[in-house]
């Protein structure tokens, strides 16, 4: 889809090249599901470097829980009911500009709350009770709570890796302006298990909607932008009462068939704002929509995409025995397609997925785009009788292919960082080798190999190469947090914890006094393992 969206806006430019008076706004692009492509639009038309290639365009038709950032992260608030509180969960919630604004907190205050997560060693879970209704052993460290009382103890008195309070070993970097960013992060984690217990629980479709509002006033920040977002649940939510006085339904329910109703309106309300606001318009094709623009393109028209497949209910009578006059959903597409190639004034462009990205096998495009070949082919000759080689354009899976770029080729592009990519690639460069003269002869232990040692080798030679020959050991990636509690003990971690043993057996410290130290930082594994 994203090929097909850099092809689509290199046409769009010589379009408007061959046409001087042809304007962004003389122009439709319509495709099946366009919020499936509204992402590589927005990479594509909006990542153009020079000013003379950027196109102005607008996207209509996108249901408002795709379009709203705001109704996202609502839904993941509703999801920590289901959830074990894990780091990166945790962490993503905060991360939303939303709910970042509401408690203050910088992207530098987060990653210090990263940081305090990774040194505090904090995986998942409340606390220990919480894993016992989990049904597994409910060992406090790593959880939350474990973690929280570090940092608070260690902003009240300094443990120095050594000392002891309740059972808890502060953590000593607590301090300065970090005191104002630990307590905003430790509000909103109040937040957090407070309505982690509270969407337990069963409500009426009125209380729904008042604990609703208040997850609203909790969690988020209004500000310009989310605003009118943040109205319009609020304007669900109240309905929650409307629709119980007017039912009469006033049972307690579960979180999930309110979840369920209140998703099932996010995804029917669609927005129209953008359609023939500004620029080229990209919409869905839709039945009423066969406005004539000087070019429509069609785009996604794939074989399984369109027409567009339609599931009947189970319990659908009608779609369990159709009758002539019943309305057809595939029928409707065909009858969208027509209107759509009426409605153009000048000129019809069309673009299907036409090749496998994995192995590069030919893809058929939908059934009715080739009908409408087959239909040209039977109506029109051209001398040389390839009709179909000049209706069909082939292009390349690589946007930087040195084909796009010379003089003798129908294929063309406008992106000079393309173009120099392309050239690149051609030119020889001058590579400098890695070793300038051959390594020394291998020790024996090389001599006589075990099978493990072979298939280190084959699975990453470069990296048996340069930890097993070279000594190298390259720092691992530490971006994502980590999840789950040890279960053993690597190499490094052992060798730290026996140094920290060492330096605080030689401080006058006995083992009875350093094993629980080391065992409340979280680094052992629980149980009689650790």
């Amino acid at each position: 889809a994203m090929r097909e969206v850099e092809v689509l806006h290199d046409n769009l430019l010589s379009m408007f090249e061959d046409d001087k008076k042809l304007l962004p706004k003389d122009i439709i692009v319509m495709a099946p599901d366009i919020e499936t492509y509204a992402p590589f639009i927005h990479a594509v038309f909006n990542a153009q470097p020079d000013e003379t290639l950027r196109i102005p365009y607008s996207i209509a038709d996108k249901s408002i829980k795709k379009e709203s950032r705001i109704i996202e992260t609502f839904l993941f608030v509703l999801d920590l009911k289901e959830s074990r509180l894990c780091v990166s969960s945790i962490m993503a919630l905060l991360e939303s500009p939303a709910i970042k604004g509401k408690f203050d907190l910088t992207d530098s205050d987060i990653e210090m709350v990263e940081f305090w997560i990774r040194e505090t060693n904090i995986r998942w879970g409340y606390d220990g009770l919480a894993k016992k209704k989990l049904g597994i052993p409910g060992f406090d460290e790593n959880t939350w709570k474990a973690g929280i009382e570090r940092l608070l103890l260690g902003y009240a008195m300094p443990g120095r890796g050594e000392k002891m309070f309740s059972g808890i070993l502060p953590y000593d970097h607590i301090e300065g302006r970090n005191v104002k960013t630990l307590g905003q992060f430790l509000e909103f984690l109040d937040c957090v298990f407070k309505w982690k217990n509270q969407l337990e629980k069963t409500r009426t479709l009125r209380n729904w909607g008042v604990a609703f509002i208040e997850i609203l006033e909790q969690f988020f920040m209004p500000d310009e932008d989310t605003e009118r977002e943040i109205h319009f649940l609020r304007k669900i939510f109240k309905d929650l009462e409307n629709k119980e006085r007017i039912s009469g339904f006033n049972d307690k329910v579960e979180l999930e068939v309110i979840r369920c109703y209140m998703e099932k309106i996010f995804k029917q309300e669609v927005t129209s704002a953008g359609f023939i606001s500004r620029g080229v318009t990209f919409c869905a094709m839709l039945p009423m929509r066969s406005i004539p623009f000087k070019i429509i393109c069609l785009i996604g028209m794939n074989n399984d995409s369109f027409p567009r497949e339609f599931r009947p209910l189970g319990f659908d009578l009608i779609a369990r025995k159709p009758k002539t006059g019943d309305r057809s959903k595939r029928n409707d597409d065909k009858y969208l397609f027509l209107e759509a190639c009426i409605s153009a004034r000048e000129k019809l462009y069309i673009s299907y997925v036409g090749q496998s990205i994995q192995d590069n096998t030919k893809i058929e495009p939908s059934v009715i785009i080739s009908e409408l070949i087959d239909y040209i082919e039977k109506g029109f000759t051209l001398q040389d009788n390839f009709i179909r080689d000049n209706l069909i354009t082939q292009h390349k899976l690589q946007a930087f292919s040195p084909e796009y770029f010379r003089e003798d080729s129908k294929l063309y592009s406008y992106s000079r960082e393309n173009f120099l990519a392309g050239k690149s690639f051609l030119e020889d460069s001058d590579k400098t080798n890695f070793f300038t003269k051959r390594l020394s002869t291998p020790t024996d232990e090389f001599r006589n190999l075990e099978i493990e040692t072979l298939c280190a080798f084959f699975s990453h030679p470069v990296k048996f190469l340069l930890q097993r020959r070279l000594g190298i050991y390259l720092n691992e990636s530490t971006d994502l947090l980590d999840e789950k509690e040890n279960f053993s003990i690597n190499g490094l971690e052992k060798y730290k914890i026996e140094q920290d043993l060492l330096k605080n057996r030689l401080s006058g410290l006995e083992l009875d006094d350093m094993l629980p130290v080391q065992r409340a930082t979280g680094t052992l594994p629980h149980g009689n393992i650790g």
